[in-house]
């Protein structure tokens, strides 16, 4: 895949998601020992393509993208923070040729960002907890949710 310019786009939090509630009965009885060997197998195909520079991105769609966040969680079983930010960040502008514009930090890009009260270099998993660590969202450069005081909605930095 890295020889080959593949890009790797596992969603691994879908089969932790189908283990609990409120999706716990969706699976018949052996279908939880299958869903069980796909994760481990599947994180483990994550770390070996991390190892070998295979491109790791992220994607999930439509009613499952509020879950986004958990796939971070579940790859920090095998990979580091650093790495799995990447993933969503610099991966994920070279995956969609808008290297520049998203996934960094610089003069020309669009400006979205989230503002935490945690490092999420140190613990990828504090982004998967929102409603602990998210302080503002601001999109192309404009606040879009802030609970920080003095730092108001639509509000351009």
């Amino acid at each position: 895949m890295a020889a080959n310019g593949v890009y790797l786009t596992p969603t691994l939090s879908c089969y932790g998601i189908m283990a609990r509630p409120p999706f716990e009965d969706f699976l018949p009885p052996d279908g939880y020992v299958q869903n069980e060997q796909v994760m481990s197998q599947g994180l483990q195909a994550l770390k070996i393509a991390e190892e070998n520079g295979v491109i790791v991105g992220s994607d999930l769609l439509i009613s499952m993208h509020a879950l986004q966040t958990e796939e971070f969680t579940v790859r920090s079983e095998v990979l580091s923070s650093p790495a799995i930010l990447k993933h969503c960040t610099t991966n994920a502008a070279q995956m969609l040729r808008m290297e520049g514009q998203i996934g960094t930090i610089s003069p020309g890009a669009f400006a979205d960002l989230l503002i935490l009260n945690a490092n999420p270099l140190e613990d990828v998993t504090v982004l998967d907890r929102p409603e602990d660590h998210l302080l503002a969202v601001m999109k192309e450069g404009r606040v879009a949710m802030s609970l920080v005081a003095g730092l108001s909605k639509h509000e351009k930095l």
